[in-house]
């Protein structure tokens, strides 16, 4: 009935793919414990369950307004399933604690870019780029990905010249991933 005991099994259930049972686990966490709402709601959109996902995410991010990282969670989980009005207030809580956040720049991007705002979306991922730290939590091929979704708009608005150079900013970038050919 320990908490941390089951959340160490709930990820050992989740690394080796039996979700529905890491879901399980976390769920009898969650009823005691709410600050395990993140897991969970990681555990949802890594099972496909996206809807979930968004609804757990939304949950700990009102339960925890002032962490940051759960407000872009938990807007990143809603932008997935389209509900953008709903990701704007948590990415206006998360702008608040810092306006130059990459992951808030990333999320408005990939949000404008769903809506046809493409000078936001733009925008939105150029200032991604510009502040990305040195190492990001989200992995190596983050700043490739980003790199690449700025080249898709580029390209969709008949700018080759700047999509050609953000392809070429991610092929620079994936050259730096260590292991990779």
């Amino acid at each position: 009935k320990d908490p941390s005991v089951l959340r160490a099994v709930a990820a050992l259930y989740r690394d080796s793919g039996n979700y529905d049972q890491a879901i399980a686990t976390l769920q009898r966490v969650v009823r005691q414990h709410p600050d395990a709402l993140a897991d969970l709601g990681y555990t949802y959109g890594l099972a496909g369950k996206k809807d979930e996902a968004a609804a757990t995410y939304s949950e700990a991010a009102n339960r925890f307004p002032k962490q940051a990282g759960l407000q872009l969670s938990a807007a990143q989980a809603l932008v997935t399933v389209g509900k953008f009005d709903q990701a704007n207030s948590f990415l206006d809580r998360a702008a608040s604690s810092d306006a130059n956040n990459y992951r808030l720049h990333a999320i408005r991007g990939q949000m404008f870019s769903l809506e046809d705002r493409n000078e936001d979306a733009i925008r939105e991922y150029q200032a991604a780029i510009q502040n990305l730290p040195q190492a990001v939590p989200e992995g190596p091929l983050y700043p490739v990905s980003l790199h690449l979704s700025l080249s898709e708009i580029y390209r969709r608005t008949d700018q080759t010249p700047q999509s050609n150079s953000e392809l070429q900013a991610a092929r620079t970038a994936l050259n730096n991933v260590p292991g990779t050919d």
